[in-house]
C-alpha cells in the first residue's frame, strides 16, 4: 500500500492515503465502541485548549464529538480521547550531511506536546475522573534508516530542550514498519512501559544515553512491534469507560 501511494505526487494526498492505510489495518482489531477522527483535541471551557492538527484520533464511539463538517474531521473532547496516532512516511532526525536536513521526528514531537498539553480529567489508570492525565500518543512510520537508539536519544534531547517532563511527555510508542536493511529490515517498536499490556519475552530493555528516573522502555522487532501496538490500542479501548462525561463542560464556562 505504501508503494502504491507513490503514484500520487502531492504530499497532502499521499499523507492522507497513508493515514488511511494505518487506520484500515488497526480498525479491524479494535472494538466497535472505538471511533476514528482527524482534527483537533479540545479541552474544557472556558479555555478550550486545543491541540494542533492530529492525523488520527482514536476516541470513544459512545461519547459525543463536536461535529465540524463531514463526520470525520472533528473537535474531539479530551475526556473522550483514547489515543492519538501520528503517521509519518519516513522518520528522520535531521542528523545528516545535507545543508537543510528534514527533522520529521521533531515535527511529530511538536504534535505530541500539543496533544499532551490539552488537559483531560479522565485517568484510565486509576478510574478517577478528578485526576488530570495526558492522552496516550503513538507514532507510526512506514520507513526509517534511523536506529531505535538514535530515535530515543533524539526524543530525550527534544523534550529536554522544550523543558518538558520527560516521563510525562514521552511517546507511548514509536513503531517503524521498515527499518535499515542491515539492522531492522522488518521494523522495530519502542514502547513506554504500560500496565495495560504484557510484553512478550522477546522484548528487550532500551533507554536514552542519559538515564531518566521513572522511564522504562521496551524494544520489539519485526511483526511483534505492530502486534504490540494493536494489543495496546485494543486493551486501552476496552478499558476506556469514563463515567461522568458532560458535553456542557466543553461548551459553557
Amino acid at each position: 500500500m505504501y508503494a502504491d501511494s507513490k503514484s500520487a505526487n502531492h504530499t497532502v494526498v499521499t499523507g492522507s492515503l497513508r493515514e488511511a492505510f494505518i487506520r484500515s489495518i488497526l480498525v479491524g482489531h479494535l472494538p466497535s465502541t472505538a471511533s476514528w477522527s482527524t482534527g483537533q483535541m479540545v479541552g474544557h471551557a472556558p479555555n478550550n485548549d486545543r491541540s494542533g492538527q492530529l492525523d488520527l484520533i482514536l476516541h470513544s464511539g459512545e461519547l459525543p464529538q463536536i461535529h465540524i463538517h463531514d463526520g470525520f474531521i472533528r473537535l474531539v473532547p479530551s475526556d473522550a480521547c483514547i489515543a492519538v496516532i501520528e503517521v509519518k512516511s519516513d522518520l528522520t532526525t535531521g542528523d545528516s550531511t545535507k545543508s537543510k536536513p528534514r527533522d520529521v521526528l521533531s515535527n511529530a514531537m511538536s504534535s505530541l506536546v500539543g496533544a499532551k498539553d490539552v488537559p483531560r480529567q479522565y485517568n484510565p489508570n486509576n478510574g478517577s475522573n478528578s485526576i488530570t492525565s495526558r492522552v496516550p500518543f503513538h507514532l507510526i512510520a512506514f520507513t526509517s534508516k534511523v536506529s531505535a537508539k538514535k530515535v530515543i536519544d533524539s526524543v530525550h534531547s527534544y523534550l529536554n530542550a522544550k523543558g518538558k517532563n520527560i516521563v510525562d511527555y514521552w511517546p507511548d510508542s514509536i513503531v517503524v514498519l521498515e527499518g535499515a536493511k542491515k539492522t531492522a529490515p522488518n521494523g522495530y517498536g519502542i514502547f513506554k512501559y504500560s500496565s495495560s499490556i504484557t510484553f512478550p519475552s522477546s522484548a528487550t530493555s532500551i533507554s536514552p544515553t542519559t538515564a531518566v528516573t521513572g522511564l522504562a522502555l521496551k524494544q520489539l522487532l519485526d511483526w511483534e512491534a505492530l502486534a504490540a501496538l494493536v494489543a495496546l490500542l485494543a486493551n486501552d479501548s476496552v478499558a476506556f469507560q469514563p463515567n461522568s462525561f458532560k458535553l456542557e463542560k466543553y461548551i459553557f464556562s
